[in-house]
Formats: structure tokens, C-alpha cells, sequence
């Protein structure tokens, strides 16, 4: 079915934008422009978003998702949980920006998911596709949202669509290329259960238009979550057994020397380089050419938050790694700076168990470490039991950590802002919580 069949196909109908966020208003804009005789209503939690356009309602307050039965089509956004919706008639179809998508767009779309680095995996393969020459567009959480791609978008054009378990989590259809980065215990708020979570992940694959699965070799599990008839690729940052791996500054492919990564590339650690294997896998999927992906690595720039070098101050090296929101993320960004002076940790306690994170952490050689409200805490007082040989310090809130972490690292010294939990209870979003501690540093400069 084609962009104009599609829109053509809800003429007359009585639509519900479930969620007027930056994808609720993307498909107002879309509903606007290409099916101007449905009937349009919305529905969020928010009483003060401005419609883009008239509609025939706008419903708001704490009972705005039992709007939902009442329309013919509603077309959900990702961070209402599924859960939470009322037991709808036969009669309602549920579909949302990412089916709708994925039903429609005729290119080749590249979807990729992951506990963590999925936004650093998407981008890179956008910026090396985009740097080949390819008609590319960067989608979902960290680029625009997926009907916004449809209008100029033609056979030949190539989606690098981040995936979050909250997108993947309705519909049955498939990206054309899946890629899982890792799978850890995370919103476990929303899932409940870590088999709940893990089963939202496994539909990338699951349905029909996937042709290929890439998966990390430490995943081989993963090969499982795809139909028999698609094509199995594995990736590692240590194992050449692996069908594209990245170590030691090269690129290999079958075990066997690919190409030498250019020396001016800034991504740093095993972390990031699975994240560039990954994405080398899929760029070799539509095939891009080697060398002019060998150039775009050295240009590449990493995104704000993650590992982000905010430069010295007071003689003192600082990176923040706010967009840490997960234990594992944080160990591997110790493990790439490591020996480390000082960590600090710590944001919203979802209920993941700490104890083998606390035993890893243990394990580094890190001088000292800062816990920030509430897991910081938590992560303190079970490395005092450990008697680990770790300076161990419990701050009141991100200011408090600074200021300490600036005490207690030495000149010369390096400090990692990686909090490895949810900034949501102090910080609307990681971003304002790396801002934040970015401030911080600034405010205690200024003061000397």
C-alpha cells in the first residue's frame, strides 16, 4: 500500500491521536494535509497543547485514554503503555506512527534496538550512509518521527530507524534489517517483568518484511526471535569467530582483515566499538561501499551525553555520560577510561537488582565514587559491605556530587558523570540532567 492509498483510505473516518507529543502533532500535521475529511479528535493527559489545526474534540485530564473507544482508529504514541488503555471494542483499530510506517514506506528501513547505544549505533549508520552517498533519514527518538519521512521518500531511500522497546511493543510488522545491540533489565516501571520487556524487543524481527537479523555473538539466543527464512548476522568487539567484528583499530569481516580504522576516529571503548560493528554490519547490508565508509568513521562525531568530554576544570578532566541509564552502560563506560578517579552514580530506583553491578564495580580500579539519589545511595552502602577499598561518598544531589567529585579527584585526574539509572527523580530527561551537570562544573569555575 502507497503513502496515498493509505491517507486516501481514512476519508471519513474518526480518528483519535492518542498522545499530542512530538509524534501526536506529527500526525495531526499529516492527517491535516493528506486526509482532510477524517474527523479528527485528540487525546493527552495535558490540557494546554495547542491543536496545529481544529478538531472535533480535545480531550484532556487523568481519564483522557477512555477516549479511545469512541473512534474508529486510534493512533497511539509509544510512551502510553499498552497497559493502561481501556479494553477496546472489535470495532476500534489500535495502530500507531511506527506500523502505520512500516506498512507503508517502500525503501529499505534499518531498525535498531538495544538496552543501550542505540541512539550512537543509529546515528553512526546514518552518518556513514549519508556520507556513501545514500538517500538516507534518520528516525524515532533521535530523528524525526516516522511519518515525517514518508512524503519525499522513494524506493531507493534508506530509514535508520531507532527502535524503543515502547515503539516495537504494537503492531506486527518488521523492519528489513533488525538490529539488537544488547538486552539488560530496564523499564521495568513499564514492563513489570524483564520477560515482558525482553518480548517487546524480540518483535523487531518477529514479523513479516524482516530479511535480515544482526545480533551481537553474545546474544546467539537472538538468532531465534526471526523466522527461519531470514538471513542471521552477529557482530563482536573482541571475537573474530564473529561475522564482522571491531578491536585492536581494524575492521574485520569473516574472521579476516576488512579495512584499518583511520586514526582521527573519536568513539573510544569495547563499547563503541560493538556500536561500529553493528553498524558496519547493516551499512554492508545495503551495500555501502568499504572505503567510503572507512572515510565517514574519521568524521564522525559523537552525540552529547555519552562519554561527552566537557573539557578540564580546576585541572581536573570531566565527561558526562548522562545518557547512562542502565548498570551495564555505566561499567563500559568505566571500562574505556579506566583507571578512573572518580565515578559518580546514581538517579531513579526502578527496581533493578544492584548486587552484580556493585560486585563489577568493586572489581574497577576506581579511586572513589559518588552516589547520587536513590541507587547512588543504594550502590554506596552495598560497596560498604563489600568492604571495597573505594572512597565512598553519598551526595545530597547532583551539585553536592560535583563539588565533591572536584575535592576529591586529583589534579590531573580524570571524573565520570555516568549516572546508570533514569533521570526522572530530579531531571524531566537525561539531557537536563547532563546539562545540569555541566552547570555545575561551570558555576564552581566561575567561583574561583
Amino acid at each position: 500500500m502507497n503513502l496515498a492509498a493509505y491517507f486516501d483510505g481514512l476519508s471519513g473516518r474518526r480518528i483519535c491521536i492518542l498522545g499530542y507529543g512530538r509524534e501526536g502533532m506529527s500526525t495531526h500535521r499529516l492527517l491535516h494535509k493528506l486526509a482532510p475529511e477524517a474527523e479528527i479528535a485528540i487525546a493527552d493527559e495535558r490540557s494546554d497543547h495547542q491543536p496545529l489545526y481544529p478538531v472535533r474534540e480535545y480531550i484532556s485530564g487523568p481519564d483522557y485514554l477512555q477516549a479511545a473507544h469512541k473512534y474508529d482508529l486510534v493512533i497511539k504514541s509509544p510512551g502510553i503503555p499498552l497497559r493502561n488503555l481501556p479494553e477496546l471494542p472489535a470495532t476500534v483499530e489500535l495502530s500507531s506512527q511506527t506500523e502505520i510506517f512500516l506498512r507503508i514506506f517502500t525503501g529499505t528501513v534499518i531498525g535498531i534496538t538495544g538496552t543501550y547505544g542505540k541512539s550512537t549505533t543509529s546515528t553512526l549508520i546514518f552518518h556513514l550512509l549519508k556520507q556513501s552517498g545514500a538517500d538516507v533519514n534518520l528516525l524515532g527518538n533521535i530523528g524525526i518521527p516516522p511519518l515525517d519521512a514518508l512524503e519525499n521518500a522513494g524506493a531507493d531511500s534508506i530509514a535508520v530507524f531507532e527502535m524503543s522497546s515502547h515503539q516495537l511493543q504494537h503492531g506486527e510488522v518488521s523492519p528489513d534489517i533488525a538490529l539488537i545491540l544488547n538486552l539488560h533489565a530496564e523499564h521495568l516501571d513499564y514492563y513489570g517483568t524483564m520477560e515482558a520487556y525482553r518480548q517487546a524487543k524480540q518483535r523487531i524481527a518477529k514479523f513479516p518484511r524482516c530479511k535480515a537479523l544482526i545480533h551481537a555473538l553474545e546474544m546467539p539466543d537472538a538468532a531465534s526471535w526471526a523466522a527461519a527464512n531470514v538471513k542471521k548476522i552477529n557482530f563482536s568487539s573482541s571475537s573474530l569467530q564473529a561475522d564482522f567484528c571491531v578491536r585492536d583499530g581494524s575492521a574485520f569481516l569473516n574472521g579476516r582483515p576488512w579495512f584499518e580504522l583511520p586514526h582521527e576516529r573519536v568513539l573510544s571503548g569495547a563499547h563503541n566499538d560493538a556500536n561500529l560493528a553493528a553498524a558496519l554490519a547493516a551499512c554492508r547490508e545495503v551495500a555501502a561501499d568499504p572505503e567510503a565508509l572507512r572515510a565517514a568513521i574519521g568524521s564522525f562525531s559523537p552525540l552529547p551525553h555519552r562519554m561527552e568530554f566537557l573539557g578540564s576544570h580546576s585541572g581536573r578532566k570531566f565527561y558526562d555520560d548522562s545518557a547512562s541509564t542502565a548498570p551495564e552502560a555505566t561499567l563500559a563506560a568505566v571500562n574505556a577510561l579506566a583507571p578512573l578517579d572518580t565515578l559518580i552514580v546514581g538517579g531513579l530506583d526502578r527496581g533493578i537488582e544492584l548486587e552484580d553491578f556493585c560486585r563489577a564495580l568493586g572489581a574497577q580500579p576506581i579511586r572513589a565514587l559518588i552516589g547520587l539519589p536513590d541507587t547512588g545511595h543504594k550502590i554506596v552502602e552495598m560497596l560498604r559491605k563489600q568492604d571495597s577499598t573505594i572512597q565512598l561518598y553519598a551526595a545530597e544531589n547532583l551539585e553536592n556530587a560535583v563539588s565533591e567529585a572536584v575535592f576529591r579527584t586529583p589534579a590531573e585526574g580524570v571524573c565520570l558523570f555516568s549516572p546508570g539509572a533514569a533521570s526522572y527523580n530530579a531531571f524531566a530527561n537525561f539531557v537536563e540532567r547532563g546539562r545540569a551537570f555541566r552547570s555545575c562544573l561551570e558555576a564552581l569555575a566561575s567561583a574561583k
